[in-house]
């Protein structure tokens, strides 16, 4: 199975990363993550371990079943 399809959508995840904690700040959002993993964590490893299509599709499934302004898993 070939990863190089992945490796610009892992580019784009790192980014997020990367600025979303400043655009949050910036704007006063507040809000946590409901899983132990954050989706963009595991949608970059979802990715590495399964490739571009399946890593997005559960990535995808992942995101579709979270909501970021619920309160953080203890």
């Amino acid at each position: 199975m070939n990863h190089a399809y992945s490796m610009p959508l892992l580019f784009l995840i790192r980014s997020y990363q990367v600025i979303f904690p400043f655009v949050r700040l910036l704007f006063g959002v507040q809000g946590a993550c409901k899983y132990p993993i954050s989706c963009s964590e595991y949608a970059s490893i979802a990715l590495k371990e399964f490739g571009a299509l399946e890593g997005t599709k559960l990535a995808f499934y992942r995101l579709m079943s979270c909501h970021s302004f619920n309160k953080a898993s203890d």
